[in-house]
């Protein structure tokens, strides 16, 4: 029939294709193969092994900048005076780094907006912008009144320069490290691997654990905060502050916003 195109087995032998292909087809066919490529160099891993490699970027990173401190202090090496702050800052941004390149290379930029995002998120009930300024208030002093009563000192409170230095402080430690550098990592990438797995709770306590050997290096050079608060009591400030963050971040309908106040 003359509608039919009819293919020789000469056709089948030179490969070349036994139906006509539509331009359809042939446009649809790069697409195809980028989707394919970007399917091979973005991998996607289980939550588990995700958490693990984002745990050991965000621990390595940190501490690639506060290793050489830490030798620096104890007579194992120099570090200039003006690198000093700059590898302190630096390092605080290791989770938010680590974060940021995970989610990069498995998601791209969509759903690097996305991720980025969370910190955005203001429209929630007013009851959670007062449980995200009154629970660490909370926490800071169970901490400091236990700090206390194990023979600790209590700094001047009735200092007004102490005072009038406080909106400049906070406003620094949000922009500079802190829980900008900390809580992207945390609570915007590594909870929503582990909680399915371990559930609220115990997810709050493993990544309050990361937390506090992410800090380690900090207890080892003096300058630090770090070094003048005994061990258990952070370790034990940063779980509870972990398990109040997560609440916070669950409840805000993953905000990130109230999370980093």
């Amino acid at each position: 029939m003359g509608g039919v195109k009819r293919f020789s087995s000469a056709d089948a032998d030179s490969g070349r294709p036994c139906h006509p292909a539509s331009s359809a087809e042939s446009k649809a066919s790069p697409g195809a193969a980028l989707a394919l490529h970007l399917a091979l160099m973005r991998p996607r891993l289980s939550g588990w092994r995700s958490a693990v490699v984002f745990a050991i970027y965000a621990i390595g990173i940190s501490w690639i900048c506060w290793l050489p401190l830490v030798a620096a202090y104890h007579q194992l090496g120099s570090v200039g005076s003006t690198a000093t702050p700059v590898l302190l800052v630096l390092g605080t941004f290791g989770p938010l780094l680590a974060a940021v390149a995970m989610v990069s290379r498995t998601s791209g930029l969509a759903g690097l907006r996305e991720f980025l995002g969370q910190a955005l998120r203001w429209r929630v009930g007013i009851q959670w912008y007062a449980a995200a300024l009154a629970a660490p208030i909370a926490i800071q002093t169970t901490i400091l009144g236990i700090h206390v009563l194990k023979g600790g000192t209590v700094p001047n409170l009735f200092d007004p320069s102490r005072w009038l230095a406080t909106p400049v402080t906070f406003i620094l430690v949000l922009l500079i490290g802190g829980p900008s550098g900390e809580e992207f990592g945390w609570r915007g990438f590594l909870l929503p691997r582990v909680q399915p797995i371990l559930g609220m709770l115990k997810a709050s306590v493993t990544i309050g654990l990361v937390s506090a050997v992410w800090h380690l290096p900090l207890f080892l050079i003096p300058i630090t905060a770090q070094s003048h608060v005994p061990l258990g009591l952070f370790v034990v400030r940063t779980i509870a502050f972990s398990i109040i963050s997560t609440w916070l971040y669950n409840g805000s309908r993953r905000s990130l916003l109230l999370v980093l106040l």
